[in-house]
């Protein structure tokens, strides 16, 4: 199995093109796409990796009333809520309860845009943690969600 790269395209049938296997240039094809993918708003580019726009992901689980507006919820409580519809991008939970890039930052833009409300109350033991972000008002533990909108 791999990908195949044409050379030359010509003529109208399948045995008048040239392809090599394993493609030559995949790797300049890709960072091609990734860019396109990042324009159109699929995702981020981050160190040419691309991360999916979970912030988009996450409004439209939060659409479908899986979780009660304006209700405060426990993190772990939220987690279980919409885990069976973004099972995907939440990806596996460490035992340390350490959240991956892509779905702590879709949950800070959210936050940024009013739809839910992010906090850390003192002194409770449901801790979870985003993925580092120092300049962020919201760097890294959460331990309580509110869905605003």
């Amino acid at each position: 199995p791999g990908i195949m790269e044409h050379v030359e395209r010509t003529g109208i049938h399948s045995g008048d093109s040239i392809a090599v296997y394993p493609a030559q240039h995949i790797e300049d094809d890709m960072r091609a796409w990734r860019f396109w993918a990042a324009y159109l708003g699929f995702g981020n580019l981050h160190e040419m990796l691309l991360l999916p726009n979970v912030q988009q992901y996450l409004k439209a689980v939060l659409s479908i009333g899986c979780v009660e507006k304006n209700k405060e919820y426990t993190f772990s409580e939220f987690i279980a809520a919409v885990r069976p519809y973004c099972d995907l991008v939440i990806g596996d939970i460490p035992s340390d309860k350490r959240l991956n890039m892509a779905f702590s930052n879709g949950l800070r833009a959210l936050h940024d845009e009013g739809i839910i409300q992010l906090s850390h109350k003192l002194d409770r033991g449901d801790m979870w943690f985003l993925y580092e972000a120092e300049l962020h008002s919201v760097k890294s533990t959460v331990t309580h969600i509110v869905v605003r909108r």
